[in-house]
C-alpha cells in the first residue's frame, strides 16, 4: 500500500473553531489577488459504527526476535466484556551464563521458580490465586511464531503448586536470604517452589547444567497458569532488560560442605508467550455484536481476544475534491463509576487500521508516516497519529478521550475511492495489557463519536 503525505497549510493567522458546527472562514485578504481561501470545519459527518469480534483466534503472541515483556496469568468475568482467561509458556535453560555451578560436592535444598510482577498487567479484584507450575514437554525453543489459540504437551501433574498466595504488584516480597538467613526485601514477586523431587532430579543430573542443549534434555521449559476462579489477572515481567531482583528467573538452593550456602540461577529469556480465551456470551458485549444501533449507544473494544470497533467513514468520499487540512477521529470512554475505574482501567494506546485486498488488517498511512520518521516509534505515532487516551473536562465533567489523526488516511481513500472505507480500532498492546473501554456511540446527546475535518476549498 502506498504512502502519501498529509497536506499541510501554512496559514497567515490562527483560526479559532468552534466545535460542533459548520464554520467558514476568509483568511489570506490579499494572499491570492485580492481572494480569499475559504477555511471549513466540520464535525456533522455521517459516521456509523459497530463492536465487532476479532476474525479468528489467530493472534500472534510470540514472534522470533519480538521484545516480549509482560505475560498475563489470570482469570476475568467481566459482566460487560464476559470471560477471559491467560495462561503462559516460557522456556528454561542457562543461555548466556558464563560460569556454570558443579554441583557434585553439594546438597540439594530447593528450587523456587521467581517470577516478578508487572503493576500494569494488574487487571480486576485484587485476589488470590492457586498457582500451578507444569514442565512442558516438548521442545518450544525453536518457535517461529505462536498464535494464541495453540495448546503444548505438559506434564500431567504439576511440579509446582502454592495455593491461596495474595498478588498485588504494588506490595513488596520480603524472603530469607539464602546465605545467611537475613531478611531481604525484594520487588513485588511471584515464588513457587517447585517439587523436591523435581529439583533434585535436575541436581542430580551431572550432565544436564553442561550446556544448553542438555538441560533441554531434562526441561524444555514451564508453563504456569491460575486456576482461581476470581475476576483477577496479573502480569508478569519475562524482559530480557531486568536485572538482579528485579528479573523473572529459576533459582537452584543448594549447600556445598555443609556450610557454604550456594545459588544458581537459571535463564527464562528464550521463547516465551502467553495464550487466551474469551467466551462473551450472555454479555453485554454479546448483545452488541455487529449491531450498528448499538452502535449508536456504545462501542466496545478489548485487548487479548475481545471486540474491536469498526467505522463506517465513507461519508469522507464527499471530500474527494477537496484539499485537507486535518481530519480527526474523535471518541471518549464512558463514564464509569470509581469502583470500575479502578477494577478495569481503560485502554491506553489505539491504533487504526483498514482492510487490505487479501482482508488483512493494514495500520493507516499516518501511523506508517509515523513509523518512518526514526528515533522512537511510540513518541512519532503519538504526535502524528495520536490515539493515546487523554482526561479532558467539559462542562465540568472529567473523561478519557481518544484524538486519531487520519488525514493521510482519508486522502489516500480520496485517491483510491474503490478501496474501503471501514476503519478498524485495535488496542495497541492487546497482549501484554488486558484493559478494556466502553466508548460512548455515534449519536449519544453529550459524548458521540465523530470526524473532525478542516478542509479548504480548491
Amino acid at each position: 500500500m502506498k504512502l502519501f503525505n498529509s497536506i499541510f497549510f501554512v496559514l497567515a493567522m490562527i483560526i479559532i473553531i468552534n466545535t460542533g458546527c459548520e464554520d467558514q472562514s476568509a483568511i489570506g485578504v490579499n494572499l491570492l489577488d485580492g481572494e480569499s481561501i475559504d477555511v471549513i470545519y466540520s464535525d456533522t459527518f455521517s459516521l456509523k459504527a459497530k463492536t465487532i469480534l476479532r476474525d479468528d483466534d489467530q493472534l500472534p503472541t510470540y514472534r522470533v526476535g519480538s521484545s516480549v515483556g509482560t505475560l498475563l496469568i489470570g482469570n476475568l468475568d467481566d459482566p460487560i466484556f464476559g470471560k477471559s482467561s491467560s495462561q503462559c509458556y516460557m522456556e528454561t535453560g542457562i543461555k548466556g551464563v558464563t560460569s556454570l555451578p558443579d554441583y557434585s560436592e553439594g546438597v540439594f535444598d530447593s528450587m523456587v521458580l521467581i517470577l516478578a510482577l508487572d503493576t500494569l498487567g494488574t487487571y480486576g479484584e485484587v485476589a488470590s490465586h492457586d498457582i500451578e507450575v507444569y514442565a512442558i514437554e516438548e521442545n518450544i525453543s525453536e518457535l517461529d511464531t505462536v498464535y494464541s489459540d495453540q495448546t503444548f504437551s505438559i506434564g500431567m501433574s504439576p511440579i509446582g503448586v502454592r495455593q491461596n498466595v495474595h498478588i498485588n504488584a504494588k506490595d513488596s516480597t520480603i524472603i530469607t536470604n539464602h546465605g545467611d538467613d537475613t531478611q531481604v526485601t525484594n520487588p513485588p514477586q511471584l515464588r513457587v517452589r517447585l517439587d523436591d523431587a523435581f529439583g533434585t532430579m535436575i541436581f542430580e543430573d551431572t550432565t544436564a547444567v553442561k550446556s544448553d542443549t542438555a538441560f533441554m534434555d531434562v526441561l524444555q521449559g514451564l508453563h504456569v497458569r491460575s486456576t482461581s476462579d476470581n475476576n483477577s489477572m496479573f502480569g508478569v515481567d519475562l524482559s530480557t532488560t531486568a536485572t538482579g531482583s528485579f528479573a523473572s528467573t529459576m533459582v537452584m538452593y543448594y549447600t556445598v560442605e555443609d556450610t557454604i550456602k550456594s545459588t544458581f540461577t537459571y535463564s527464562l529469556s528464550g521463547v516465551r508467550f502467553s495464550t487466551f480465551s474469551n467466551d462473551q456470551m450472555g454479555s453485554e458485549v454479546d448483545a452488541s455484536i455487529d449491531d450498528q444501533e448499538k452502535g449508536k449507544e456504545e462501542l466496545y473494544i478489548q485487548s487479548m481476544l475481545g471486540p474491536n470497533i469498526e467505522f463506517d467513514i465513507s461519508s469522507v468520499k464527499s471530500l474527494s475534491s477537496k484539499l485537507l487540512n486535518k481530519v480527526e477521529l474523535e471518541i471518549y470512554e464512558k463514564i464509569q463509576s470509581p469502583e470500575d475505574q479502578l477494577l478495569y482501567p481503560p485502554i491506553n494506546d489505539l491504533i487504526a487500521s483498514n482492510r487490505g485486498d487479501d482482508d488483512d488488517l493494514q495500520i493507516v498511512q499516518d501511523i506508517q508516516l509515523a513509523l518512518l520518521q526514526g528515533g522512537d516509534s511510540n513518541v512519532n505515532r503519538t504526535v502524528i497519529f495520536g490515539g493515546d487516551i487523554e482526561e479532558v473536562e467539559i462542562d465540568g465533567v472529567t473523561l478519557n478521550k481518544y484524538t486519531m489523526n487520519i488525514t493521510s488516511h482519508v486522502q489516500y481513500l480520496n485517491n483510491n475511492p474503490d478501496e474501503s472505507h471501514l476503519l478498524i480500532l485495535t488496542p495497541l498492546s492487546r497482549i501484554a495489557l488486558p484493559n478494556r473501554s466502553v466508548i460512548y456511540g455515534t449519536e449519544d446527546s453529550q459524548y458521540s463519536s465523530k470526524l473532525k475535518v478542516t478542509y479548504t476549498e480548491p
